[in-house]
């Protein structure tokens, strides 16, 4: 684009002119031409219109807005160099559409499609979707899966369950302490120490502390975690004693037996509580 030179007028009186209109002719030394003198419209050069942007602000994106020579400056949609954010409604898909990431190797899979059904698709293509917080995701309608995949990998302590677990906070309100990965029953109002001793805790409903008071939760049913090493794979379990877990089955005179699962490892069981036990003579 050609550059302005400054014009000096020795002993003359110069008045504003204003905004020279776009067919106004001036004078310009064209930088990009030999630095030749040119004689030109005003508008030819670029000064012969501007544009007006409303709400301009830093990081705002810029969009049109139905009027010539005008945009918007859009609040609600920023852009820092690194997020892009929108701060009120929502990013909108028609006819089909999808949201779409690079995974690791570089291959396009889709986050989220809105299918001709009217159903919502949520990581197609993923193996797996990580959820960071302990709040998880609340669904207030049925859910239907055609699979429920229980995995009993990656279980590192006592009262840790694995995926696909049912787990409950029911009852654990007041937080009444528990021992990680021992058998409690409620009570009706309360989680109690459940024991092979206590009938009441052999016909009722058992869970599996999650954590070092009752307000953690229970597990329902799953893999979990215990806090004893000695399970013999592949053998039912019990409850003992003490609220631990054991394999060994029940003996004592008085005493109550129920299956309430099967150990895998040495201290990890699928819990899964028979509604059925049996009182030893």
């Amino acid at each position: 684009m050609a550059s302005w030179k400054k014009v000096i007028a020795d002993g003359t009186s110069l008045s504003d002119i204003g905004t020279p209109a776009s067919d106004d002719k001036v004078l310009i030394q064209d930088t990009s031409d030999s630095d030749v003198v040119k004689y030109v419209d005003f508008g030819d050069i670029g000064g012969g219109g501007s544009t007006t942007i409303n709400n301009n602000a830093d990081n705002r994106l810029i969009t049109g807005s139905g009027t010539a020579d005008t945009l918007e400056g859009e609040a609600n949609l920023t852009y820092d160099g690194t997020n892009l954010a929108v701060a009120s409604g929502g990013i909108h898909l028609d006819n089909n559409q999808q949201i779409s990431a690079k995974n690791t190797s570089g291959a396009m899979r889709t986050l989220a499609l809105a299918n001709t059904s009217d159903q919502a698709v949520f990581n197609f293509g993923f193996n797996e979707t990580l959820i960071n917080g302990s709040s998880g995701i609340a669904l207030n309608g049925p859910v239907t899966a055609n699979t429920i995949v229980h995995v009993g990998s990656g279980i590192s302590s006592a009262g840790n369950v694995g995926k696909g677990a049912e787990t409950t906070v029911f009852g654990g309100s007041g937080g009444t302490s528990s021992f990680a990965g021992r058998s409690y029953y409620y009570t009706g109002s309360a989680w109690a120490v459940a024991t092979q001793s206590l009938e009441a805790a052999n016909k009722g409903l058992l869970g599996i502390a999650l954590g070092g008071n009752t307000g953690v939760g229970m597990c329902l049913k799953g893999f979990v975690k215990t806090d004893v090493t000695n399970l013999t794979p592949g053998s039912p379990a019990y409850m003992n004693t003490n609220a631990t877990i054991t394999t060994t089955v029940p003996s004592t005179s008085g005493n109550f037996s129920r299956i309430i699962g099967h150990a895998v490892t040495s201290d990890t069981i699928f819990f899964n509580p028979s509604n059925e036990y049996i009182e030893l003579s």
